[in-house]
């Protein structure tokens, strides 16, 4: 076997392939001629992957002894750059920033004194800096190259800012704003309150016909709720008009017209005799008893509005009370309806309010049974399956007649009484039959 290989070429071989006789102890006769070539090419491929990887450490040796060569030359020349750092850091002492930019302010601040007695200032003043800004263990660092000292500017770092001079304007206390609250739908006596309590005032009050409100309730106002106002800003409203304005407006000119016929008759009367002044008398006693009866009039009227007032706030209170969620928008819809008192609810067809106000009949049925007040409501533990367990519970929520339960969602009775959505679903079907009945 020859160990010489053609070092040129990107693949190895041998220059002289194994032949099998070159091993003493292997009878060659014994093997066939394939088989005998057959094991040579094996053991020359071999010995070729041998020679190969032979060659292969001996590059990789050459290239590592090329490396640490290299390593020590840049170690050499590290421990050269320290030593060269650590000379510069002694021979020049290092700025932390805040110190640069204290110096030049006490710089600026100083020269803006002293032209101060010319009446002349400093302005804003800009700087731009050539210096070695690195970081250490206590934070950055500024290097100011000295005077004497040779660097090329390129290797600087650039710092620019700007001083600016102090602003002596005076201080304006920040305003304070509150919220606008919402006022429609008030009397004007509540919306003093709530504006009161805003931090607000009452500003000019104004009325005006608005049949869909109820009368002295606030209709418009400015600026409008959830607005922003200075405290104390005034609140313009408009309240609706009362039905009673037009009618005093009337009888004040009735009573002018009377005053000035009395007048003319007094300047006619004035030539007769004295048998016409008891005829006379007459009727100036019944003027008196007339304007006796008039003001005894307008008194009850005066109660009457305020009575009206009580009894429409109790009116809306009950509904409410019935239905919490959705007493207000129902007693708005009634009165717009001409609803505005419990007989007239109780009285009028359930089907008609029902389509009238947009809501289902059964709530009416409701209303009219809660708030008729001619029969008794029927009871919860009418309905079978519901005992008083179930029952006060319903009614700790504000359900205290069938009526009311006929009204719910099997999911909210179901939640309310901790039962089955199946069972509570069987209560209403069982509780509108009722109501129907009856």
């Amino acid at each position: 076997m020859s160990d010489r290989f053609d070092a040129k070429s990107e693949s190895y071989r041998i220059a002289e392939t194994f032949q099998l006789e070159e091993i003493p102890q292997v009878d060659v006769e014994k093997f066939e001629t394939v088989e005998r070539a057959a094991v040579e090419r094996v053991i020359t491929e071999q010995q070729e992957s041998l020679v190969r990887l032979q060659t292969d450490v001996l590059d990789v040796r050459t290239e590592r002894d090329a490396l640490e060569h290299q390593l020590s030359k840049l170690t050499d020349d590290r421990e050269r750059l320290q030593e060269r750092v650590r000379e510069l850091e002694m021979e020049r002492p290092a700025l932390e920033p805040k110190t640069v930019f204290s110096n030049l302010g006490a710089a600026l601040e100083a020269a803006d004194e002293d032209l101060s007695s010319e009446r002349y200032r400093v302005d804003d003043v800009d700087f731009t800096l050539k210096a070695n800004v690195t970081q250490t263990e206590e934070g950055v660092r500024m290097h100011l190259p000295s005077l004497d000292e040779s660097s090329l500017s390129a290797n600087l770092s650039e710092v620019s800012f700007r001083l600016r001079a102090p602003r002596t304007e005076p201080e304006r206390p920040e305003t304070e704003y509150v919220d606008v609250p919402e006022l429609r739908g008030l009397s004007r006596e509540a919306a003093v309150s709530r504006l009161t309590a805003a931090d607000l005032a009452v500003g000019t009050v104004e009325r005006a016909p608005d049949p869909t409100t109820t009368p002295g309730a606030v209709v418009e106002q400015f600026p409008d709720a959830y607005a922003v106002a200075e405290p104390g800003a005034p609140v313009d409203l408009v309240l609706a008009e009362e039905p009673g304005d037009d009618s005093e407006s009337a009888d004040e000119s009735s009573a002018e017209a009377d005053t000035g016929a009395s007048t003319d008759s007094d300047a006619t009367g004035g030539s007769d005799s004295n048998a016409d002044e008891p005829a006379d008398d007459a009727p100036a006693d019944e003027t008196g008893e007339e304007n006796s009866d008039e003001t005894a009039e307008e008194r009850p009227e005066e109660r009457t509005d305020d009575e009206e007032k009580a009894r429409m706030e109790a009116f809306r209170r009950a509904i409410v009370e019935v239905d919490p969620e959705n007493g207000s928008a129902v007693a708005d819809r009634l009165r717009r309806a001409g609803v505005t008192d419990l007989d007239a609810l109780v009285k009028r067809d359930p089907e008609e309010l029902a389509e009238l106000l947009s809501i289902p009949v059964e709530r009416v049925r409701a209303l009219q049974e809660e708030l008729g007040g001619r029969e008794e409501p029927i009871e919860l533990e009418s309905v079978s399956g519901i005992g008083p367990t179930y029952a006060s519970r319903l009614r700790e929520k504000g359900i205290g007649s069938v009526a009311r339960l006929s009204t719910l969602e099997p999911e909210t009775v179901a939640e309310i009484t901790r039962a089955s959505t199946s069972r509570a679903a069987d209560w209403i079907e069982q509780a509108t039959r009722l109501t129907e009945e009856r």
